[in-house]
């Protein structure tokens, strides 16, 4: 969140103009993150256990949501921006 927060400073500053080539690697960084959270549950289940409970990998669930929350909270400051400025 407070990586995101220096984004949404950096659109006001700068303009949403200099932002809209990120909106690809944005939504990329979404899925692939909905994609590793997946994994990384299923891995739980492959090891005879039930849904995320893989214990070692809690630091890298923290990365994937922590990522995913960073590019879903932009992407909705950037489409809400834009759709503000074109009222």
């Amino acid at each position: 969140a407070i990586l995101a927060m220096a984004v949404m400073l950096a659109v006001v500053v700068y303009g949403q103009s200099r932002f809209q080539n990120f909106v690809p690697y944005l939504l990329f960084i979404e899925v692939v993150g909905v994609i590793l959270f997946v994994l990384i549950g299923i891995s739980g289940i492959a090891s005879g256990k039930q849904f995320l409970v893989n214990i070692g990998a809690i630091s890298l669930l923290n990365i994937v949501i922590g990522l995913k929350v960073f590019a879903g909270l932009v992407l909705m400051y950037l489409f809400l921006n834009k759709w503000e400025l074109k009222k």
